[in-house]
């Protein structure tokens, strides 16, 4: 965590950019294990708004009924930000994974995904090989992979990190 910093306001490239530094880690999961997540502590509060976090997972996808569309802002590799909208279906829930079609760069694992209300439902976690999957009329063989939040506050309730829940906005 030493010398970790945080970007903001890093839109395009060649543009200049508030630089925050983190004070230290709060909570994590394991890198290997299902969850894959690391919350950290800034050194000085910004006064920037939070983002809302959904209280309550994606649910099974109901037979023939409509699947949820999910929206990712990412920075891959650090580079300038990367909006994807719309098209981006969600193909597949499973306890604490959801996974998706929408358009990821590599590098961007730890990006915020969320619902068409803007609330963060997942976390990006990775691409992972599937089968029989098909996705605007072609076969295809990669989804993305997101970690759900409600399954991160679960294992922080676990923990017993009752004051970091409470700083958390959900919705």
């Amino acid at each position: 965590i030493a010398g970790t910093e945080v970007h903001f306001d890093y839109d395009e490239q060649d543009t200049t950019f508030v630089v925050e530094r983190v004070a230290s880690l709060v909570a994590s999961s394991p890198r290997t294990g299902p969850l894959d997540y690391a919350i950290v502590r800034l050194a000085r509060d910004t006064g920037r708004k939070p983002l809302i976090i959904a209280r309550a997972g994606l649910t099974a996808l109901a037979n023939g009924g409509d699947r949820p569309s999910v929206n990712i802002i990412q920075h891959p590799e650090g580079s300038a930000k990367k909006v994807a909208c719309r098209n981006n279906l969600v193909t597949r829930i499973d306890g604490s994974d959801i996974w998706y079609f929408t358009d990821t760069m590599a590098g961007s694992s730890g990006s915020p995904v969320f619902d068409d209300r803007w609330r963060v439902v997942a976390l990006h976690k990775k691409w992972d090989f599937v089968t029989g999957v098909t996705y605007q009329g072609k076969d295809t063989a990669w989804v993305n992979v997101g970690t759900q939040m409600r399954a991160i506050i679960e294992d922080l309730s676990q923990k017993q990190q009752a004051a970091l829940l409470g700083q958390l906005v959900l919705g």
